[in-house]
């Protein structure tokens, strides 16, 4: 349990339903107007991308980096 509240100081009171309330919010905003994009509202910039993200990004998601830098398969367990 110790592991679960550490990023909320283990504090699961009014913060963790604060932030499920706003993300909820704005995941029904998102499915209710086609143009509404969050990360512009918020302002939100992101930093540069890690080489995990940028293979996600690429739409190699599924693929598995190894440490020969060869793509090797990878099964959704």
């Amino acid at each position: 349990m110790d592991e679960v509240t550490s990023g909320f100081r283990g504090d699961v009171g009014i913060v963790p339903r604060q932030f499920l309330r706003q993300f909820v919010d704005q995941m029904d905003l998102v499915d209710e107007h086609e143009n509404y994009v969050p990360m512009t509202e918020y302002g939100f910039q992101p930093s540069e991308s890690t080489p995990e993200e940028q293979l996600a990004l690429s739409g190699m998601g599924a693929m598995v980096v190894d440490d020969d830098d060869a793509p090797v398969a990878s099964e959704d367990t």
